[in-house]
């Protein structure tokens, strides 16, 4: 099962939010101090659900670090929708048992109601929940997005120093008119194998005609 506490001060783990202030804030609120926990079974599906929100945004980068959720009422929110997610499953089984009793039949319209309105309610806390969870994910892959860009950039400028140090050095020590002179140099291999090429095959032909 999972255990929620009625502050968000310190952090959510697996389904439980570990509170450093959960006494002060019961006095807080007038509650007995030994009322700061509830225990929540997977089959108490809409609780688990908001639970479960409430888990992932804890792990959100945005939300640890307060960018979200600066004043942390997350927690607060989730303490006492969860509350009412019990409160309606109680109401929920005592309204099935008033069923069988026709002297409660208006109270049991007005439980039904009740049932109606909490549930619509528990819906769009749920809802908000999930924007949350949504933004502070969206601000975490933005922030990703971001270091990766800038490490792109980084990796780029490195490169550009590398390569100016390279084509300076090489440019430096390796002047125009030495590559002038190697061009005359080569110049002057191929005019001389062009000579022998044609001088042999001069010599060639003069072997070969006859006399």
């Amino acid at each position: 099962m999972g255990t929620i506490g009625l502050t968000a001060v310190g952090a959510l783990v697996g389904l439980t939010l570990w509170l450093w202030s959960a006494i002060s804030a019961a006095r807080d609120m007038g509650r007995n101090t030994a009322d700061v926990f509830v225990a929540i079974a997977p089959s108490q599906a809409r609780a688990w659900r908001l639970c479960a929100i409430a888990e992932a945004i804890s792990e959100v980068g945005s939300w640890r670090d307060r960018t979200v959720d600066p004043r942390r009422r997350v927690a607060g929110v989730l303490w006492s929708a969860v509350r009412r997610c019990l409160e309606v499953d109680q109401l929920e089984k005592d309204l099935e048992r008033a069923s069988a009793h026709q002297a409660l039949a208006e109270l049991a319209d007005e439980a039904r109601a009740r049932i109606d309105h909490d549930r619509d309610t528990l819906d769009r806390v749920q809802l908000n929940l999930g924007k949350v969870l949504l933004a502070a994910r969206a601000i975490d892959q933005q922030r990703r997005d971001a270091a990766r860009a800038a490490e792109r950039r980084r990796a780029r400028e490195r490169e550009e120093a590398e390569l100016r140090k390279r084509l300076g050095d090489t440019l430096a020590t390796n002047t125009p008119g030495g590559t002038d002179d190697e061009v005359e140099r080569s110049a002057g291999i191929a005019i001389e194998a062009e000579t022998v090429a044609e001088l042999l095959r001069d010599s060639d032909r003069i072997l070969r005609e006859p006399d």
